[in-house]
């Protein structure tokens, strides 16, 4: 039997993304659960500051450019799964959301210090900052002038030429 892909609505693609979220913090606070849920939330946060630093290893980028890459990869798998365009604003949500979400792990783990707490916040906006800067014109080009990224058609050009008058 075959079964056909039914079209995403915004309700949909609202209600995917919001049980994907549950169903991956279902599975990490199943994995992690060591002494109750702080002990879950401490692990969290470790295991995701551990895995931004093999990033950071691995690909020898700086966190910063970290922060640029996967927000574009986000905004282009969120657009994909839900079979958006980038020019709708629920790619750029996701981003914004996602980038939000580390922001608020990284305070977490900045400890109870004020200057820390001073620095880290700081560093968010900062993070936020590089985070949503090519999203957002992503999105704009692609919402009101899409003929920057696809060009102009061949029959506009050859149209647009016969039309010219001669010099």
């Amino acid at each position: 039997m075959v079964y056909k892909m039914l079209p995403m609505t915004t309700t949909s693609s609202a209600f995917l993304i919001c049980f994907f979220a549950v169903a991956v913090r279902r599975a990490v606070d199943k994995a992690l659960f060591i002494d109750g849920y702080r002990g879950v939330r401490q692990a969290t946060r470790m295991q995701w500051f551990e895995i931004k630093n093999w990033l950071e290893l691995v690909t020898g980028l700086d966190r910063d450019s970290l922060h640029i890459y996967a927000a574009v990869g986000v905004q282009l798998v969120v657009a994909l799964f839900t079979r958006r365009s980038v020019a709708s604003i629920w790619p750029w949500l996701a981003v914004i959301i996602v980038a939000f979400g580390n922001e608020y792990l990284d305070y977490q783990s900045a400890g109870d210090d004020p200057d820390a707490l001073v620095r880290a916040s700081e560093e968010a906006w900062r993070d936020i900052w590089n985070s949503m800067l090519l999203p957002t014109l992503l999105l704009l080009i692609a919402r009101f002038w899409p003929q920057w990224l696809v060009g102009k058609s061949e029959d506009k050009k050859s149209t647009a030429a016969a039309a010219a008058p001669d010099a």
